[in-house]
């Protein structure tokens, strides 16, 4: 694998990568604090307090809570250049592209079943992985750089005992900051004082772990069908479901496709045409897709696991800037080598069959992501089913995004994009002519140009209690990346992030005559609460948090909308004719000529 002075392997000093050694004066003791209770135990704990000469806030709730207290701290971001991670992404995409290669090859070779089919779990698996190895690093470097940059003589920070269940997305679920931390200050030199969180916290943690676990429980007792099932009454009601499914007789093809998106919109004309369309929580109803109780893959697979993960080629993804963070990464890894594998192995084997008796016409997704996804799409391709992926958002095409080469288009025969610059831009993303490009529009925004218009926002306004002389200004985030970063040019930094949006906030406080909306991020809410919020609920009584109307509603209804980066809110607003304006954050974004 070919090095790259951005992704150091080995120790770096301060002279290295512009370090900003200025922050700070040295010998300092620094506290690292990851939420607000963190925050508040300085203030509870007064012998604690006085040891700590500045406080870095490692999450937005920290810094929120240092700037509720009035309380001085610094992020992370203070003492490197933030615009790195951007810089860097191609280098390490090109890094693990290699990577995922030779491991596929490894496991052809090993295990023949494999080389029958091409099954090349790695690189199918690329995002997932990625997100893995990048958040690794990421942390990894910007502690690094911290404890270099400021040299400090002591360093306090809370963790506990504890780990959260692996799901089959390999992402992390609690903080690996203080996972990571440890080994990057043994390794520098740097004195370490672990605290054990507030009961509070700890109360806190278990309830999380609790309403996981039942999360986990019930994903276990319902299959994906079932699950797709409960969403399609709940969406469509009981009367268009039955419909659907009974229109599925005597069709002129079948369509196979995951819903979402323009996707669905897609099906449903395919429908009207009369084609038989399936969704693949269908199609897994209609197969046994688990994973034998005696599986001798299983056991292939585990008699391979410390052959594959001793070499150095395969470790080496996992260290960074002098430090191992194979401990870190293991259990994550071997989740995807002895679940996920075998899980995208036995459904492949049971989709070819009844994809062999069924006869699909095509294989349409916006985007992959379960297991059963990628399992589903690589049948329909060993056996000549076309498969086609769908541009879903603006962000592609709009801005760098290289990513897409090993994921989207890695598993298409064709992938259909929304305008000429979209297919301008992938055709130097393609390696080896691998997909096909057509450009055909936004099912999903002609659907909401027909749909909505000047009069469904007079109508909203009336329902907001905004007057139609009162100027109406929409701010639309997007989400904190939280532990889920890679390195794309497309995640923001999450404190950064958060410092962006009080600016916006206190903006909004000096308008009073004008009435703001903030619309949260939908997905934000679902995984954890949103801290500027709480800014808003404090300091800025003229701006209103709504949660239950749709964007596009919103865009119709105000005179003004600001975008906080350059995706698919972005389009749906140039679906008005009211002014925008669009923030792109040149440390972590790469627009195109075009945008």
């Amino acid at each position: 694998m070919v090095h790259h002075p951005l992704l150091p392997k080995e120790r770096i000093r301060e002279s290295d990568f512009g370090l900003n050694t200025q922050v700070l004066p040295p010998n300092a003791t620094l506290v690292l604090c990851e939420d607000k209770e963190d925050v508040n135990r300085l203030k509870v704990d007064a012998r604690l307090g006085k040891q700590v000469d500045a406080v870095v806030a490692l999450t937005p709730e920290a810094a929120c809570q240092c700037i509720k207290d009035e309380r001085d701290y610094y992020k992370l971001e203070d003492f490197f250049d933030e615009g790195l991670f951007c810089t860097a992404s191609e280098p390490i995409l090109a890094q693990q592209e290699e990577w995922a290669k030779k491991l596929d090859e490894f496991l052809l070779e090993s295990v023949p079943q494999f080389r029958g089919l091409d099954f090349r779990p790695a690189s199918l698996y690329f995002l997932q992985l990625k997100v893995v190895i990048d958040e690794l690093f990421m942390c990894a470097f910007s502690l690094v750089a911290l404890l270099v940059a400021s040299r400090p003589c002591k360093v306090i920070y809370f963790g506990a005992d504890r780990t959260d269940p692996i799901s089959s997305d390999l992402y992390f679920r609690q903080s690996v900051y203080s996972l990571v931390l440890p080994a990057c200050a043994q390794l520098y030199g740097v004195s370490l004082l672990r605290l054990e969180p507030s009961p509070q916290q700890a109360s806190q943690s278990r309830r999380f772990q609790r309403r996981n676990t039942l999360r986990s429980i019930l994903g276990e007792m319902l299959s994906p069908g079932q699950r797709q099932i409960l969403r399609e009454l709940r969406t469509l009601g009981v009367s268009e479901c039955v419909r659907r499914r009974l229109g599925r007789l005597n069709s002129p093809g079948l369509l196979i496709f995951k819903h979402g998106y323009d996707v669905a919109l897609v099906a449903d004309v395919a429908r009207n045409r009369g084609w038989q369309c399936k969704t693949f929580s269908d199609l897994l109803e209609e197969v046994e897709h688990v994973v034998p109780t005696h599986d001798p893959l299983a056991d292939s697979m585990s008699a391979l696991w410390d052959q594959v993960t001793d070499t150095p080629f395969f470790r080496q993804s996992f260290q960074w800037l002098g430090v191992d963070l194979w401990h870190v990464a293991k259990s994550h890894v071997h989740h995807w080598w002895h679940q996920v594998i075998p899980l995208m192995w036995h459904t492949l084997i049971k989709v070819r069959e009844q994809f062999s008796r069924q006869s699909p016409s095509v294989v349409l997704v916006w985007s992959p992501h379960n297991p059963e996804d990628y399992s589903i799409l690589h049948a329909a391709r060993s056996l000549g089913i076309p498969t086609v992926t769908y541009q879903h958002g603006g962000f592609e095409g709009n801005c760098e995004y290289g990513v897409l080469k090993m994921t989207d288009l890695n598993v298409a025969d064709c992938r259909l994009v929304y305008g000429a610059g979209v297919e301008r831009y992938f055709r130097g993303q393609i390696p080896d002519g691998r997909s096909r490009l057509v450009s055909v529009g936004s099912a999903r925004l002609d659907s909401l140009r027909d749909r909505l218009g000047a009069s469904q926002g007079s109508a909203l306004r009336s329902r907001l209690g905004v007057k139609m002389s009162q100027a109406l200004v929409l701010y639309v985030p997007t989400l904190y990346p939280r532990q889920h970063r890679y390195m794309c040019c497309g995640d923001l930094g999450n404190v950064p992030y958060f410092e962006l949006q009080t600016q916006v906030v206190k903006l909004m406080c000096q308008f009073p005559d004008i009435h703001f909306i903030y619309k949260p991020f939908g997905s934000l809410l679902r995984h954890s609460p949103d801290p500027i919020i709480e800014m808003i609920s404090m300091n800025c009584p003229n701006c209103q948090v709504i949660y239950d109307l749709s964007l596009p509603e919103l865009f119709w209804a105000s005179d003004v909308h600001v975008i906080d980066i350059p995706s698919t809110g972005l389009l749906e607003a140039l679906l008005t004719p009211k002014p925008i304006l669009v923030f792109s954050d040149k440390h972590y974004l790469r627009p195109c000529a075009e945008a």
